[in-house]
């Protein structure tokens, strides 16, 4: 899922990158290690800033200090 999220950025799809982020992170947060959640956060926030939804990335970073400190 989160490859598929990345070659979207790459092919400069940011719109539907950044909806397959939030869907990999609804299925797979749990399964992912501390690490990998803070990288797919600042992935959706990557993705939310390229699309233009700056509301999306600011929930995303948000969420870092929260429970990633």
């Amino acid at each position: 899922m989160i490859d598929v999220a990345d070659n979207l950025m790459r092919e400069s799809r940011p719109g539907d990158a950044l909806k397959a982020y939030q869907a990999a992170w609804q299925k797979l947060q749990r399964q992912l290690d501390t690490k990998q959640q803070v990288w797919l956060l600042l992935s959706i926030a990557n993705a939310a800033v390229r699309f233009g939804d700056f509301g999306e990335a600011f929930e995303a970073l948000s969420v870092l200090p929260e429970h990633y400190s």
